[in-house]
Parts: C-alpha cells; structure tokens; sequence
C-alpha cells in the first residue's frame, strides 16, 4: 500500500512540532517531524501500534518485576522492551511508573518517499522514536542510523549500487548505543615560582667601606605534580529496536553493538621549576671590594599526571522485526561488539628551573634543578561490550 500522510496526520493528531528544523527536513528532505510529551505508558503504546498496525495483545507480560529496586535506566530499559520489544508490562506496573516519572518524548520521523545519501542519511539519536515511511531509497554512501529506542518501519527499501564497488557489501544499517565521552585531560601543574634576586653591595658615606654585602640569589621553588587525566565515559547500552519492511527490494547488511567506551584523558604534564634569582651585584669601595652574590639554584620540576582510564564498551541492541521480500532480498546480520576505551597516556614530567646568574663579581653561579623523576602512568583500558541480538524474520 502507498502511505498516505493525510489519513496518518488525523489519527496521530496529538503529535506536533513548529521548528525551524522540522521545516527545514521538510523542504529538503521531503521528511517529516513529529514530537511530543506523553504522560502514560498507555498513551506511548497507542503511538506505536498505530504505526505498526499490530496489536500487543499477545505480547508476554512480564509480572515478575520489583520497581523498587530498578535503577532509572533499568526502568528506561522497561519502557523501550514494552514499545519495541517482545515481552510487555503490566497495567499495574505501567500506573506505578506513570506516578513516578510521568513524562516520555517521542519523536514521529515521517515521509513518503525519503531518498538516502552519504550527506543526507537517516539518523535517529534524539529520543525515543518511531518511523513511517513510505520508500526508503538508499543511493551509494548512504546509511541509516539508529542510537535509541526505535520502531523503524517503511513500506519499501532499495538499495541502489554502483557495480564493482567496495560499497557493494557494506552496512548500510548501523544500530548502536551512543558512543562513551573522551576523558578529559589533566591541567597542566604549577609552575614553581622564580627566586628573588639577590640586592646589591653598597659602599657607607664617601666610598670609604662596604656597608652591606651583595645579597645571594634565592632558589626557585619547586614546580607542581601534573593532575591526573579524567576517566572516559562508558558507552551507552545498545538500543531496543523493532524493525518492519513491507517489501525489501536489495539484499540489506545490518550491524548491531552498544556504544563504544570512551578513551581516557591524557595526564597532566608536571609543572617546571622556578628559575633561581640572580646574585646581586659586588661593588668596590676605597678600603674594601665587594664579592657579588651567588645564583640561587633553580626549582626541581615535577612528576607528570597519571593518564585517565578508558570508559567500557557496552551490550549491543536487542533487535527484532520483520520483512517481507517478493525478490528474494535478505538482511544479513554482522556480528559485532563495542570497543573498549583506550587508556590515557601518563603526562611528561616537569623540566627544572634554570639556575640564577652571579651578580658581578661573584664566585657561583645556581645549578640547575632537576627535571621531575618520572612521567604519569597510562590509564587502564576499558572493558569491551558484549553482542547484542539480532532476529529479524522473513514473513510468508
């Protein structure tokens, strides 16, 4: 059947946005946006029946669940199985969730005919989502892309190729949770500060004898340690999807993985050592010459920071649906799993300060201090994601 987005319009009526970017896809992509707040579970499973033309009447209900000891996400997980899943939750359980959370975007992509490139693919991201698409037509380089909670239906799917191309046998469906955030690095550490010189020899009344000494350079301090880099940030758990093809007219690859862990921060260089002050200056009277002063001795640098560990790859998607091909198509399922996040490299150790100079005529001039003894440690690597599921069905 074609879609008809008039008659979705007047039964979806609750559904509506006014954006400047829903109008934009619009005129450029021929695709339409739809979001909304809902505020019962009962509300989200009429949404997604509607599209899906099928009823949760036989779903298994799932009655073996302790609300009070789900963590939110946990919950979140819950109501995603319960709209695109196999398995369901009961109105009892459905009325407690809706008086302690009571609100779930949904956002309704739409169109009748949404032609895919590699600049303009399909990207579902934001929030819980559900599609109604007429033709899918993916050109070379084009792909879809799912990173939440989906039903993803169109009417028809087909996958133009250009022969003998290395796009002939690529993915052109990605689901996936969404990747883990890079640690950020550790700050820098303090500089130490730079010694004072040294004051100058000075002769008493008519040049006849030295009242003072020069003063000796003071040392520089030393120079902070490197802070330690920030952990990475795990990747999301792969997302619930549903999936309905009413006519795949292309062979189709799909792949499925939780989201990527995160790389952990670099460390922290170790702060340099402050530069010794310089001697004060000698000076000469009649009776007695003034020596100058010594340089003082420059700061010790410091350690380097420890690098940030990586954030750990996640379970991969619970994927079912399925299609129906009169050509013979097939989707072919890749196995794969969220990479683990690297480790950050450890921060190089600081340099020592510079050592003062001698005032004039004097003896010594500072040594130089030590550059920081060791650099940061790497961060640990994270641990890798776990395969999600894929089973999507050939309907008779």
């Amino acid at each position: 059947m074609n879609f008809d987005l008039e008659k979705w319009q007047r039964n979806n009526s609750l559904l509506a946005i006014n954006s400047d970017i829903a109008k934009k896809r619009e005129e450029t992509l021929g695709e339409y946006i739809y979001t909304s707040n809902f505020h019962s579970l009962q509300s989200i499973d009429f949404i997604f029946e509607k599209i899906s033309e099928q009823s949760s009447a036989g779903r298994t209900i799932r009655r073996d669940i302790n609300l009070s000891k789900l963590s939110q996400d946990q919950v979140r997980r819950l109501i995603e199985q319960n709209a695109c899943g196999e398995t369901g939750i009961s109105d009892k359980q459905k009325e407690a969730i809706d008086q302690s959370y009571g609100v779930y975007p949904l956002t309704v992509f739409t169109a009748q005919k949404r032609v895919v490139t590699a600049k303009n693919p399909i990207i579902i991201d934001s929030t819980q989502a559900v599609t109604n698409y007429g033709d899918i037509v993916i050109e070379a380089g084009g792909y879809i892309e799912i990173r939440t909670s989906c039903f993803f239906y169109c009417q028809s799917l087909e996958i133009q190729k250009q022969s003998k191309t290395i796009d002939d046998d690529r993915p052109v469906f990605l689901i996936a949770g969404r990747d883990g955030k890079a640690g950020i690095d550790g700050n820098i550490g303090t500089w130490g500060p730079n010694g004072h010189n040294g004051n100058g020899a000075s002769c008493i009344c008519c040049h006849t004898a030295v009242a003072h000494g020069a003063g000796n350079g003071a040392n520089g301090g030393a120079g902070g340690p490197g802070n330690r880099g920030h952990d990475g940030g795990n990747g999301a758990m792969g997302p619930v999807v549903k999936i309905q093809i009413n006519n795949l007219q292309s062979t189709m690859v799909i792949t499925n993985r939780g989201g990527n862990g995160g790389n952990g921060g670099h460390g922290g260089c170790g702060g340099h050592g402050g530069n010794g002050g310089n001697g004060g200056n000698g000076i000469g009277c009649e009776a007695f010459n003034s020596s100058g002063g010594d340089g003082g001795n420059g700061g010790d640098g410091n350690n380097g920071g420890n690098g940030g560990n990586g954030g750990n790859g996640l379970a991969g998607a619970q994927v079912t649906g399925q299609y129906k091909s009169p050509n013979g198509s097939t989707i072919i399922s890749v196995v794969d799993i969220a990479l683990a996040g690297i480790g950050g490299p450890g921060g190089n150790p600081g340099l020592g300060g510079s050592g003062g100079n001698t005032g004039y005529r004097g003896n010594k001039q500072g040594s130089a201090g030590n550059t920081g003894s060791v650099s940061g440690n790497t961060g640990s690597e994270g641990q890798p994601g776990t395969q999600g599921t894929t089973n999507i069905q050939l309907m008779s």
